[in-house]
């Protein structure tokens, strides 16, 4: 069985968000099209001694959306601003991916301003990083999400 690059690229994006559970979503970026997370993650220090920071860089990145549990799901609201996203202190508790571009990246709140909800993303790439911008190889960090054995 053959896989397009897009195929490959989206299960290792799934798999890179899910060695992120439990990891904070501290800031972000985003111009519309290029979605950057900045990750507070126990794996940052193995990549820069003394950091505790990620960057993942979702690349053609055109929506993004966040939907909060409530108790009926009637009462759920789209929230689609990106500041108002992000200013609830999203920790990562799971993902899925729906479609081979749109993911679904289960949060709960580290601050305690929302409760647990999804917040959904279409991209079609991505790339890991440090805190100083040095691209992450997969294999490695891989490696290190596996030594720490938090799964």
């Amino acid at each position: 069985m053959s896989f397009s690059i897009m195929q490959v690229e989206h299960e290792q994006l799934t798999d890179v968000i899910f060695k992120l559970q439990s990891d904070k979503i501290i800031d972000y970026n985003y111009d519309g099209k290029t979605l950057r997370l900045v990750v507070e993650s126990v794996m940052a220090s193995n990549f820069i001694q003394g950091t505790d920071v990620l960057n993942l860089v979702l690349t053609n990145c055109t929506e993004v959306f966040y939907l909060s549990y409530t108790q009926s799901l009637e009462n759920r609201e789209i929230q689609d601003v990106p500041d108002q996203i992000f200013s609830k202190g999203l920790a990562v508790q799971g993902v899925e991916c729906r479609e081979i571009t749109h993911f679904i990246i289960y949060c709960n709140s580290y601050l305690n301003t929302v409760e647990a909800g999804e917040l959904h993303v279409t991209a079609t790439g991505f790339q890991l990083y440090d805190q100083e911008f040095g691209r992450i190889n997969l294999n490695t960090f891989n490696r290190i999400a596996n030594k720490l054995d938090r799964y």
